[in-house]
């Protein structure tokens, strides 16, 4: 096996500094995530807030807080539109949950190749991490992701915290579905208006 070449001191210290300021501002985006789908599950179902957040937080896993709260949209008194906003944004939260539960249970492991700390599997042998490791890079882009996700949810949440006029559920739903599918992709999807539902032919005489 070739000898990997020795690490500078200071360059390692910057890159370990690098990687724990990344990590917790992941961690963090993904947190505020999961307090607007909070604060949406509130607002549903119109349970005060002490009460919504046992209720809320019994659930362990993100996967059953996003059932929790798609389940109340049926019986919810919101309009329409907001309906078919949550459950795109729960949608987009369900798929970005994968990268974060990877990068919850990676073991930091430094990549000579890259010369940075990267997020690997703990079964990562010999000829060090693997190939699909999460870098830096994915960790800075899944943050602008999560933080762009979470901003739309709270904004529709809260028209007070929006600046300008009122924000508008169908602008939102478009906004909210050309986010990447995958949270480490920098790719956003083309938006696309939701399509308005034809009104009822009226019967032939």
């Amino acid at each position: 096996m070739r000898k990997p070449p020795p690490i500078n001191d200071a360059d390692h210290a910057r890159a370990l500094a690098e990687f724990r300021t990344t990590y917790g501002m992941l961690m963090e985006a993904w947190a505020r995530v999961e307090a607007a789908v909070f604060y949406w599950f509130m607002l549903l179902t119109g349970i005060e807030e002490r009460m919504a957040r046992a209720i809320y937080y019994s659930a362990r896993s993100f996967s059953a807080r996003g059932s929790m709260v798609d389940a109340t949209l049926p019986l919810s008194p919101i309009d329409p539109a907001k309906k078919e906003f949550v459950k795109a944004a729960l949608k987009k939260a369900g798929q970005y949950s994968g990268f974060r539960n990877r990068a919850t249970h990676g073991e930091p492991v430094w990549n000579y190749r890259l010369s940075q700390y990267v997020l690997a599997e703990g079964d990562w042998g010999e000829k060090g991490p693997a190939d699909d490791a999460i870098t830096i890079r994915q960790m800075q882009v899944a943050c602008r992701n999560f933080s762009e996700l979470r901003r739309l949810m709270w904004e529709l949440a809260r028209p007070r915290s929006h600046v300008g006029s009122p924000p508008s559920p169908q602008g939102y739903l478009v906004r909210i579905r050309a986010l990447a599918n995958e949270a480490s992709s920098s790719e956003a999807r083309p938006q696309q208006q939701p399509q308005k539902q034809r009104p009822p032919r009226k019967p032939r005489a």
